[in-house]
């Protein structure tokens, strides 16, 4: 008996705690029929900005695609080629998946190019996703299509990526396969971690999909909202930083990284091979540098676009600007 007491008051709070969260942020089936009505409104208030709704034969939702033009412009003016693409479980009266797009700036951080919604994750909604991003780049006459998309093993994601981009690079992404070893194979501890980190070589260990996770069992448009209010506010301190910035300065991370590398490059020595080769000796190892690629034998220059210490050594040792080997995407013009 007093079981079920418990089982009614608990249906009775939920009931009172859902009646209130409609009255908050709207039901689930008003949200959708709205969704034409805020694509538009993304489009006449911020020109540039892609934002499509997809509706089945019998006009039933099927899937959404925004990026708004401050994202794709960012993006394509100032961030590396390498796009991070995750698939996340709406919690929702009506479920469906929410597919994110997301880049990396300047200061290692993460830049939202992309969103949308669909009913399911499989090789036709992740297609659906791939086919509006490349329509998305080629509004902005950008025809590139060997991009670096890095993932898990999510479902239909390799052969949708093929189809839209059959000159796409794919990578596998650093945290999930350390999820996925930890699950599967049970390796686990801060050993295994630290060895895992050295070997993946990570930057970024932070996924966009935990900043979504409050709010996906939210009505649809206020989960879209949500994301594009978070992506504002992110981008609008990221301005307020970068507008201050000279053309040639550097990031905070690029700065980070370069004073590292440097007190690292301390006790390796350099010799000149001619014709702008060097090697540098550190240890008993050597390691070939050019400056004229910016190469280096370790392949962390060429990997991070960061002089590694060798590198650095070798600049120092010509009397250098450092700045002048950093790639564009860690300065401000970017």
């Amino acid at each position: 008996m007093e079981r079920y007491k418990i089982h009614v008051k608990l249906r009775l709070l939920y009931k009172v705690n859902s009646l209130a969260r409609e009255q908050l942020y709207g039901g689930f089936p008003e949200s959708y029929p709205a969704l034409p009505k805020y694509a538009e409104m993304i489009k006449s208030t911020n020109p540039g900005s892609y934002a499509l709704v997809t509706w089945t034969d019998s006009l039933q939702f099927k899937a959404c695609f925004i990026s708004f033009a401050a994202q794709v412009r960012g993006f394509l003016g100032g961030c590396r080629p390498i796009i991070g693409i995750d698939g996340a479980h709406l919690s929702g009266y009506y479920k469906g998946v929410m597919l994110t797009a997301v880049a990396i700036d300047g200061n290692n951080e993460i830049f939202v190019l992309a969103y949308g919604i669909v009913d399911i994750e499989s090789i036709e909604s992740w297609t659906y996703f791939f086919r509006n991003l490349r329509c998305l780049f080629a509004q902005y006459e950008s025809q590139k299509d060997d991009w670096t998309f890095i993932s898990d093993r999510m479902r239909g994601v390799e052969s949708a990526l093929f189809k839209v981009f059959p000159r796409a690079i794919r990578r596998i992404c650093y945290q999930h396969l350390y999820s996925n070893c930890k699950a599967a194979a049970g390796w686990s501890g801060a050993a295994f971690h630290k060895m895992f980190r050295i070997a993946a070589n990570a930057y970024n260990e932070y996924s966009f999909n935990a900043i979504t996770k409050a709010n996906r069992d939210m009505p649809v448009l206020t989960l879209l909202e949500d994301v594009r209010n978070w992506c504002m506010k992110r981008m609008g301190s990221r301005f307020d930083k970068a507008v201050s910035m000279e053309p040639n300065d550097l990031t905070e991370h690029a700065k980070g990284v370069l004073a590292t590398r440097t007190d690292d490059s301390r006790f390796c020595h350099v010799t000149a091979a001619g014709g702008g080769e060097f090697e540098v000796r550190d240890g008993h190892v050597n390691f070939p540098v050019t400056l004229g690629n910016m190469t280096c034998g370790c392949g962390k220059w060429q990997g991070s676009g960061i002089p590694c210490k060798y590198g650095l050594r070798v600049i120092y040792n010509q009397r250098l600007d450092p700045r002048d080997f950093v790639s564009p995407f860690y300065k401000g013009a970017a």
